[in-house]
């Protein structure tokens, strides 16, 4: 679902970062691997008073982007983080995000572990 960011206030940044599904030579799995580093942001997006930034939910999912990443020539999934809003400098600053989420799954969850049911779990195969 799309995520709607109203943002009220004082300007912020919004950063996000490309990241790849690279093989770990360590373990054998795959994990995410931020381009440029682990803190390296490749777009930015400024927020001011009353922007509305809207977030499409394809660049949240893990898939092959061949607009995006075409010099990597054996399938990469990619996708987007987004994050790291800097701090503000100066004092006396303050700003406020909305952000509403369309939710279109309901799930029950263990109360103590925020876990799934395994009966859920068996449920959905």
């Amino acid at each position: 679902t799309v995520t709607a960011i109203l943002t009220l206030g004082n300007e912020r940044v919004l950063k996000f970062q490309k990241q790849l599904l690279v093989d770990n030579d360590e373990t054998g799995k795959q994990i995410w691997e931020g381009c440029g580093g682990e803190d390296s942001f490749c777009s930015y997006f400024r927020l001011s008073n009353g922007s509305l930034f809207v977030l499409h939910p394809n660049d949240e999912i893990p898939k092959i982007r061949k607009e995006l990443d075409s010099e990597k020539m054996d399938c990469t999934k990619s996708r987007f983080r987004h994050g790291g809003i800097d701090a503000f400098k100066a004092r006396n600053k303050l700003s406020v995000a909305l952000v509403f989420r369309n939710v279109t799954t309901v799930l029950t969850l263990h109360r103590e572990t925020g876990k799934l049911p395994i009966s859920l779990l068996c449920d959905s195969a």
